[in-house]
């Protein structure tokens, strides 16, 4: 299995304000993992002509449950690079260089231990013999779980940012809260439905048997825990960011993740869904998130007020979508 180099011209934005013309490479190597799996990551930074001053620091981004191709989130991950942060992505296990995926093996490695693991080789490797003072673990809807567990055993991860990932109530109670509001909801009728579903995984914890798309090993792995508890024992700064309208995690969760961390800790974008997109439009509300994110980074001095001024404003001479009139954040 082949690294692979790769240079995208993105003209996305997602936290990146003015991605157009924006350049960045993903240089991929690869990990060996604990058991010996060659995990495949990359490196992406920018590469235009004029580059922002490196950071101290790295952004490890941890995907959710999607079985593609992390390579199709830089556009998402352009912002980080134009700060001068270096950001490492790791593809899920089963999916080749050449795009084919390797279902069964994705199968019998689908468990939140696993992936923890896997993320603590990948964060070994780009820090050893180095101390950055920024370690940002960007963690995306389940990937948030993954971030938090990370963060609770390792003291050198100095911020996490979760986005649509809930984490203030488990994986359980979230699906109890989205059933009830909605019966049918992935295709279960009721309550009484889950609750006998729950009892099944509580019964075989290791089974390989399915449910909705996922072996009950894996669901064990992540019902009946909360990211909070970790975050909680973590030494990171946490911003959770959530949509109001987000319709695979409820908001809920991510309310009494931000009530029990404190002020600064949550924000929430009122008619936004799962994909930071505004259900009434259509449109990103990524630009507003990302205004939150610099204002967070400078806070916490990973980089400065002056930076995270100036990003701001060319932020929002981006999107005058958002931003018109001289309006300092969004009026969603």
């Amino acid at each position: 299995m082949g690294s692979r180099f790769l240079v995208l011209a993105l003209s996305l934005w997602a936290l990146s304000g003015c991605a157009a013309g924006f350049r960045a490479e993903a240089r991929g190597r690869v990990v060996t993992a604990d058991d010996g799996y060659p995990l495949r990551v990359y490196e992406m930074v920018e590469s235009g002509t004029r580059r922002a001053p490196a950071r101290d620091g790295l952004v490890f981004y941890l995907d959710g449950s999607r079985r593609s191709s992390v390579l199709e989130r830089m556009g998402a991950l352009a912002g980080f690079s134009m700060l001068g942060f270096p950001v490492i992505l790791v593809e899920p296990r089963g999916l080749h260089d050449d795009g084919s995926f390797d279902a069964a093996l994705a199968w019998r490695s689908d468990t939140k231990q696993r992936r923890v693991a896997d993320q603590k080789a990948v964060i070994d490797q780009a820090l050893a013999g180095r101390a950055p003072r920024t370690v940002l673990l960007v963690g995306a809807s389940e990937g948030g779980d993954i971030a938090a567990s990370v963060a609770a055993e390792d003291p050198r991860v100095s911020h996490v940012l979760l986005m649509g990932s809930g984490g203030g109530i488990d994986q359980a109670s979230e699906l109890g809260i989205l059933v009830a509001r909605q019966p049918g909801y992935l295709g279960i009728r009721d309550p009484a439905e889950l609750e006998l579903a729950f009892a099944r995984i509580r019964r075989q914890p290791d089974s390989l048997a399915d449910w909705l798309g996922h072996p009950y090993r894996r669901w064990s792995s992540y019902l009946w825990s909360r990211p909070l508890d970790d975050l909680k024992r973590s030494r990171a700064s946490v911003l959770a960011l959530h949509g109001s309208d987000d319709e695979n995690v409820p908001p809920e969760s991510a309310r009494a993740l931000g009530a029990a961390l404190g002020a600064g800790a949550f924000v929430e974008y009122p008619g936004v869904d799962h994909r930071f997109r505004q259900r009434s439009t259509g449109r990103s509300a990524l630009p507003c998130a990302e205004i939150d994110v610099v204002s967070w980074l400078g806070r916490t001095r990973a980089i400065s007020a002056e930076d995270a001024r100036v990003f701001a404003e060319r932020t929002r001479q981006a999107h005058p979508e958002w931003f018109a009139g001289g309006r300092e954040r969004c009026a969603l």
